[in-house]
C-alpha cells in the first residue's frame, strides 16, 4: 500500500514538473520573435557614437555613427520587447558576412535580466579611424531558454551593422548595402550610402569557393528599375530609398580555414629529424604522398621527403636525411611540409596554420600554389650543445686488470646520467645485456666474470654508450677506456729427486734409500756403537769402586 502511494505521488510530481517546464518553454518560444519584435541597440549618453535602426526588405540594420579619430567600444546592450524570462544570447560571426578584420568582438555570450535587457554581452571594438572610413558586417542573435539542457526553442535573427566614421549621418543619404560584393561611386570610392541620382557600380567579391550567378534586389522600391544580367559588375542610378542588393552565387567546394600539424618533436642537439608528424582525425587534407609530390611540381625533392615532410639546413643549403642529426649549434634548421586538400575541398586564402597547436612556429609561409596544394615552412630552429653533455668520461675503473679464474666482475663507471644509458661495447661490438649489470651513480657497469672468462688474454677496449640529451632519439656519445685480461698464475709441484733439501733436526726424518749419503750413515752407526761401549764400561768401573 505504501509503495503504491509513493509511486502515485512520484507520478503526480513528474507530471507537474513536466507541465511547468512545457509552460515555460512556451513563454520563450520563437513565436514571440515574430516580425513585429525588434532588437534595440542604444548608445549611452555622452558616448562618441550614435545608433539608428532600420529595416530594409528582409534585413534588420544597426547604423552607427562614430566620431573621427576615436577608438570606440560599442556594447550590444540589447533589449528584447516582451521577454520577461531569463534567457541566453550568443553572438555568431559565422553569418553571411564575417566581421571586418579591422574590428574585434569580445564577450560573445550574454544573459537577460528578466525585463528584456542584457546584463552582459558582445562588444564591438572599433579602432581610431579617419573620417570617411566605413565598416560593415553581419551577425546572428541566438536566443534560447536558460532553464536546463534542451528546454525551450532556439531562435535566430540576423542583423547587419554599418559603422560610418563621420561627425554626423546625413539623413538624406540613403543606405547602399551589398551582400557578397561592394558598391562604388563615380570617383571609385567604396560607399555604404549615396544621394538619390548618383551613379553606383556594384562588383562581386565572393570567396573563391563560390562562383557568381546573378544580382538580386532584396528591397522593394516602387518604380525602381534594377538592371538585369549576369555580369559580375553592373551600374545603376541610386533611387531615393535605402537599397539592399545581394550577389547570388553557387558553391563549388568547401574551404579549409584551419590546418593543424601535430606531434612534431622540436629539434634538440644530437637528435635526428622527426618526419612522423600527424594531422587531426577527420581533417579534409592530408600530407603529400610520393606521387602527389610529382604531380604538384615537387618531383625533384622526392628522395629527401618523407611522409610529406622535409628538414632543411639553412646555412648549408641542404636537405636532411632520416639518419642525420642536429649537431651544429651554428646552423639554422627548417621544417617544411606539403598538404593536399581532399576531393571537394580547398584551402582558404587566409588559412590559419599551426604546428603543435602554435601559430608561432610558422615562418613566412603558408603558400597556396596554383594547383591548390599548401606549402608551409616553419620558423628557424637552432640547437645548443650542452657543455656537460658534449663528451662523457670514465671516472673509475679505467686501465685495470682482471685475472682469469676470478669470481668478481669488473666495475667501470662513467659520468653520464644513468637515465641516458644505452648499452656497452667491448672491442667495438655491442654486447648482450646479460653480460653485465648497470646501475645509477653516474652510470656504473659491472662486466660479469662469466663474460670476462670468454675474452682472450690481453688488452680490450670498453665503451659505455649514453645519449647526449634526454630525448629518446638524441645522439649517442661513448665514454671509453681499456682493461686487461690476465692469465692465472700456475704453481708447479716439487720433485724431491731433483730438488733435495736438508732435513731439519727437529722436524724432518732422514729419507731411507738415499745412496748418496751412505758414508754418513756408516759413520753415525760407528760413533753410536762407541757410545754404547763407553757407557757399559763406565758402569762397570763405577760398580768396582763402590764394592771397595
Amino acid at each position: 500500500m505504501k509503495k503504491s502511494l509513493i509511486s502515485a505521488l512520484l507520478l503526480v510530481t513528474m507530471l507537474v514538473v513536466t507541465l511547468t517546464l512545457c509552460s515555460f518553454s512556451g513563454d520563450v518560444s520563437c513565436t514571440s520573435a515574430d516580425e513585429d519584435m525588434m532588437y534595440t541597440l542604444t548608445a549611452a549618453a555622452g558616448t562618441d557614437y550614435s545608433v539608428a535602426e532600420s529595416t530594409v526588405g528582409d534585413y534588420n540594420f544597426f547604423r552607427v555613427r562614430v566620431n573621427p579619430n576615436t577608438a570606440v567600444n560599442i556594447p550590444l546592450n540589447l533589449a528584447i520587447a516582451g521577454q520577461t524570462e531569463q534567457e541566453e544570447w550568443s553572438f555568431d560571426e559565422s553569418s553571411n558576412e564575417p566581421v571586418t578584420s579591422a574590428l574585434s568582438v569580445t564577450d560573445l555570450t550574454a544573459s537577460f535580466d528578466g525585463s528584456g535587457n542584457t546584463t552582459d554581452g558582445a562588444t564591438i571594438n572599433i579602432p581610431a579611424s579617419v573620417e570617411g572610413t566605413v565598416y560593415s558586417f553581419a551577425f546572428n542573435f541566438i536566443i534560447s531558454a536558460d532553464v536546463g539542457a534542451g528546454l525551450g526553442e532556439r531562435c535566430t535573427d540576423t542583423y547587419r551593422m554599418v559603422i560610418e566614421v563621420e561627425d554626423s549621418i546625413d539623413e538624406n543619404r540613403n543606405l547602399v548595402y551589398v551582400i557578397n560584393g561592394y558598391a562604388e561611386n563615380e570617383a571609385g570610392d567604396n560607399i555604404l550610402s549615396a544621394d538619390a541620382g548618383e551613379t553606383i557600380t556594384l562588383a562581386y567579391s565572393g570567396p573563391k569557393n563560390y562562383e557568381f550567378s546573378e544580382w538580386e534586389l532584396r528591397s522593394e522600391i516602387p518604380g525602381f528599375a534594377f538592371p538585369e544580367g549576369s555580369s559580375e559588375t553592373i551600374t545603376f542610378t541610386m533611387p531615393d530609398s535605402d537599397v539592399v542588393i545581394e550577389a547570388q552565387r553557387n558553391k563549388l567546394y568547401d574551404l579549409i580555414p584551419v590546418v593543424d600539424i601535430n606531434d612534431l618533436t622540436i629539434p634538440a642537439y644530437g637528435a635526428t629529424p622527426d618526419f612522423d608528424v600527424t594531422i587531426p582525425a577527420g581533417a579534409h587534407y592530408h600530407l603529400a604522398r610520393p606521387q602527389e609530390l610529382v604531380d604538384y611540381g615537387y618531383g625533384d625533392y622526392v628522395d629527401t621527403n618523407h611522409n610529406g615532410v622535409w628538414w632543411f639546413r639553412q646555412h648549408a643549403e641542404s636537405d636532411m636525411k632520416t639518419t642525420d642529426t642536429f649537431n651544429d649549434a651554428t646552423e639554422s634548421y627548417k621544417f617544411d611540409f606539403l598538404l593536399i586538400p581532399n576531393s571537394g575541398y580547398s584551402f582558404a586564402d587566409n588559412v590559419v596554420v599551426t604546428i603543435n597547436g602554435k601559430s608561432s612556429l610558422i615562418g613566412d609561409y603558408p603558400y597556396i600554389d596554383s594547383e591548390g596544394s599548401l606549402y608551409v615552412i616553419s620558423k628557424d630552429f637552432s640547437v645548443t650543445a650542452p657543455a656537460s653533455d658534449s663528451k662523457y668520461t670514465i671516472t673509475s675503473g679505467g686501465e685495470i686488470t682482471w685475472t682469469k679464474g676470478g669470481t668478481d666482475g669488473l666495475l667501470i663507471t662513467s659520468d653520464a646520467p644513468f637515465n641516458r644509458f644505452v648499452g656497452v661495447k667491448v672491442d667495438d661490438t655491442l654486447i648482450d645485456a646479460a653480460n653485465y649489470t648497470a646501475s645509477e651513480g653516474g652510470t656504473k657497469v659491472v662486466l660479469k666474470s662469466s663474460y670476462l672468462e670468454t675474452l682472450s688474454v690481453g688488452n680490450h677496449k670498453i665503451e659505455i654508450l649514453s645519449r647526449a640529451g634526454d630525448s629518446a632519439n638524441a645522439k649517442q656519445i661513448s665514454a671509453e677506456t681499456n682493461f686487461t685480461v690476465a692469465q692465472q698464475e700456475t704453481i708447479t709441484p716439487v720433485n724431491p729427486e731433483k730438488n733435495p733439501t736438508q732435513p731439519s733436526k727437529d722436524t724432518e726424518t732422514p729419507q731411507t734409500g738415499d745412496s748418496s749419503n751412505m758414508s754418513l750413515w756408516i759413520a753415525l752407526a760407528f760413533f753410536s756403537m762407541l757410545g754404547v761401549a763407553a757407557t757399559i764400561f763406565g758402569k762397570k768401573h763405577l760398580s768396582t769402586k763402590r764394592g771397595k
